[in-house]
């Protein structure tokens, strides 16, 4: 097999990186805020139901940990959502937005 592609990069999580926090309501609506840029643009989030782990997939697949516990309201919500708003932050103020991508690992 070859692995030459295989990102092996071991990230700290988001919340281990940045002040971040994420928001959602019972419609599927989620929006995470971040202070500051992510290392690398975000590709799309998945979320792992089963482990209710939360990553957001950047450059060439490499997976970074949101880092934060997930309570079953905001599981619940995240089973509906279809995309995250990302808002960055710098100096208290929003500096960009992002609509992107959620896939919802059901196993």
């Amino acid at each position: 097999m070859n692995t030459e592609h295989i990102p092996t990069e071991k990230l700290l999580s988001l919340s281990e990186q940045t002040r971040c926090c994420i928001f959602s309501n019972a419609k599927g609506d989620v929006v995470l805020l971040h202070e500051g840029p992510t290392q690398a643009p975000v590709q799309w989030i998945e979320y792992v139901a089963s482990t209710k782990g939360f990553n957001l997939v950047i450059d060439k697949g490499t997976v970074q940990s949101l880092g934060t516990e997930i309570n079953e309201q905001m599981h619940n919500n995240l089973l509906k959502c279809k995309k995250v708003i990302l808002i960055c932050i710098e100096n208290k103020e929003p500096v960009s937005k992002h609509d992107v991508a959620m896939v919802l690992k059901d196993y």
